[in-house]
Order: structure tokens, then sequence, then C-alpha cells
């Protein structure tokens, strides 16, 4: 080969190239990511001392000329070390990391990425990336779903960015005379959720005004639910085992009219 490819691959212009693919670009909050890094030589042959993949979490602040990308790597897995690559062949190789039972929720502005790197000996390290989008876990998609599907609820808002997440609805017709809404504060980890059914309470005087304006208005009830009655024997959420946990629930706050389950 000539000098200048040589030159070439040192500066990383002809030289190896990294391909990083997720079995599943979807996944939940605590989950396994699996995939495989492919690496395919350059024009020269090459020493890649190790090929890394670096789980990152990432969020942005702020707007317009004061805008901020932060990123910090939560874990990183080692998929091969002491390759010698061959000009133009491929070599794969499998890794896997786990996403942290709090991990934060995949929105607009925050979420997470795989970066694949190669760290070739005396030249420009060859780099890859995939996007990742986090959800909560299923159980707690099964709530969710259960109260805007089944129970009529309206989402309004939601946070997934802290161990808590957070779903805030509308009160449906069925039930607003008595509630404005609800929010669900919801946390997964071993075999329950836990967490609140907050309710944001409908007033009828100035009595109930005056609690309003002091944030009194509300009422809540715990949750504790095994998370395996609220997934389908495939795993997947399951809306309607879910809606018989959320039914007790307003019950035992007194919203009367609620449909039994």
């Amino acid at each position: 080969m000539s000098l200048l490819t040589q030159l070439g691959a040192t500066l990383g212009i002809c030289g190896a190239r990294v391909r990083i693919d997720v079995a599943s670009p979807s996944q939940y909050r605590g989950g396994e990511v699996t995939g495989t890094v492919t690496l395919a030589g350059g024009a020269e042959p090459q020493t890649v001392e190790k090929l890394t993949v670096d789980l990152c979490e990432y969020w942005v602040t702020g707007s317009g000329k004061n805008r901020t990308h932060h990123e910090r790597t939560i874990e990183r897995s080692v998929a091969a070390e002491g390759i010698t690559t061959t000009p133009e062949q491929e070599s794969v190789h499998a890794f896997t990391v786990r996403l942290p039972q709090a991990a934060r929720c995949s929105r607009r502005r925050e979420g997470w990425v795989l970066r694949a790197e190669a760290h070739i000996a005396m030249a420009v390290d060859a780099r890859g990336a995939a996007e990742l989008k986090v959800l909560p876990q299923p159980e707690i998609l099964a709530l969710q779903r259960a109260m805007r599907d089944v129970l009529g609820f309206t989402p309004t808002d939601w946070r997934g960015d802290e161990p808590v997440v957070r779903y805030t609805f509308a009160a449906p017709e069925w039930a607003r005379g008595q509630i404005d809404g609800v929010t669900l504060a919801l946390f997964a980890d071993g075999s329950t959720v836990t967490g609140e059914l907050e309710l944001n309470m409908q007033e009828h005087g100035v009595g109930d005004m005056f609690r309003a304006m002091v944030a009194m208005d509300r009422k809540s009830e715990p949750l504790a639910i095994p998370r395996d009655q609220l997934l389908t024997k495939r795993g997947s959420p399951d809306p309607q085992a879910a809606a018989g946990h959320l039914y007790r629930a307003l019950a035992a706050a007194g919203i009367a009219g609620v449909r039994p389950a």
C-alpha cells in the first residue's frame, strides 16, 4: 500500500469503520439491551486494542444560544479485544448492557444512545452510534393505558426523568362531578409496582375553593400491586387486568359511580 493510503488510515479517512445494531430500538426501564457491533476493515490492516459499547444518558437544557447538551456514560461493555482488521473484511461482535431500573424515559430533549468505539493503536478511533427509545416498565404502561383506554381518563402530561413516573389525567364525564383529574405516581422494582393514585377533588363551595387555594383539595390512595398481575402471559402490558386495581383505588377514595371491575 502507498504511504498516502497508510496516512489516510491513520487519520481515519480510509481506516476501519464501526456500525452498531440493536436487537430492538425500544426498550423498557431495567431491561437488557443486546446487539452487535460490526467492525469493517479499511484500506490498511489496523490493530484494534478493544471494541467498546457505551450506554449513555443525555438531556438538553436551555434554548437558543443557551442550549446545552449534557451526556454521561452509565455502563461500558467490551465487545472484543486484540483484533487486527483485514482490508475490506468485516467481523461481528455481540454486546449486552442493562438499563437502570430508574432510567430516564425518552422524550424530545432527553434519552439514551449507544456509542461504539474501536480503539485503534496510533490512529483515529472509529465510532458509531445508535439511539435507544426507553419506555417505563410494561407494568407501569399497563396502569397508564388502563386509566386512558379502560377508565376513559384523558392524558394531559407525564414525567419520566425521575425514579417515580408520573402521569396526569383529566377526569372523564362519569367522574367529573367529583374530581377534576388524577395523577398516577408509579415505581416498579422487585416484584411490586408501588406508588399513589392522587386525586384532584372537584370544588363545590367556598370551603372547597379555599382548600384548593392552599393545595388541600387532594386525596391519595396508596398502590402496591404485584407486577405479574399487570402483564399478559407473553409479558406485555395488560390494561384490562390493571383496570381492576384502579377501580378499587378510586372506590376506596370515595368516588361514587365507579364501575365494578
